[in-house]
């Protein structure tokens, strides 16, 4: 019994640090589907680059992507986890630019803001990305006008809550969930990241995963997936990378597709 425990605990151990966290899992949700008309967004965050997930990490991801044949990709920050111990600006804005889209989008998390977030937008301007921070973007497809906004971090700047909504209709990108409760207009969808899910989700004991959202100033209240709140589908992304640990357990990364139908 004991070497049947010890060795439990090691292939968790080793399943949690050296296979989750490289692993890639592919959702896909229909919203509205009431029309043949549809758009492809594909949303990834929380990609936290260091020395054990590097930019030729991401290039198997980008793959993923690129499959879907998105017409927009947010992302929805933490590029990098720490950028003072680990950075390759150079190899990401090249990874980051072949990801294939008509529009590309993201907004700041709160891991970005290494020389106020300058770093970040530079990058991702290099990588052809539009930074929306508290800002809006104004797109048409099939005829019909759908409005892209993101807002600033909540922890790290100073978010917009009155930023303007619009019809017919209207999508929010915030890094943490929690600005769904905050915001005074009210969105359609709202794409946020932040969690990585849990990470690090040990099953009946669930003491530890909220200790360890709380001590990495992750939500409590949004974990991952969908939650409708105040007449807004506002869905919370698992993430692609790690923090504070390199290790997943019970939370395996994700790459969301939403066939929008208009």
């Amino acid at each position: 019994m004991i070497l049947i425990t010890i060795f439990l605990i090691l292939f968790i151990v080793i399943y949690a640090f050296k296979i989750e966290p490289y692993l890639i899992k592919v959702k896909k949700y229909n919203i509205n589907k009431k029309t043949e008309n549809k758009i492809k967004i594909v949303q990834i965050s929380d990609i936290h680059i260091k020395n054990n997930f590097t930019p030729n990490h991401l290039n198997k991801i980008i793959k993923k992507i690129n499959e879907q044949n998105p017409d927009i990709v947010v992302f929805t920050g933490d590029l990098y986890d720490n950028y003072n111990e680990y950075n390759d600006d150079e190899n990401l804005i090249k990874s980051l630019s072949s990801i294939k889209s008509k529009y590309k989008f993201a907004v700041l998390g709160n891991h970005d803001y290494v020389d106020s977030g300058n770093k970040y937008k530079e990058i991702m301007k290099k990588a052809n990305f539009t930074i929306l921070d508290n800002s809006t973007e104004k797109l048409l497809f099939h005829s019909k006008t759908i409005y892209v906004s993101g807002i600033s971090d909540l922890i790290c700047s100073k978010p917009n809550f009155e930023l303007k909504s619009n019809k017919p209709y209207n999508i929010l990108l915030t890094h943490q969930p929690e600005a769904a409760t905050k915001m005074k207009n009210k969105f359609d969808l709202i794409l946020s990241g932040h969690t990585h899910g849990g990470q690090f989700i040990i099953p009946y004991i669930a003491i530890i995963s909220s200790k360890f959202l709380k001590g990495s100033h992750h939500s409590l209240k949004y974990t991952k997936g969908f939650y409708n709140k105040e007449n807004q589908k506002l869905y919370v992304n698992s993430g692609l990378g790690t923090t504070r640990i390199s290790a997943r357990l019970g939370s395996i990364p994700e790459i969301t597709l939403f066939n929008l139908y208009l």
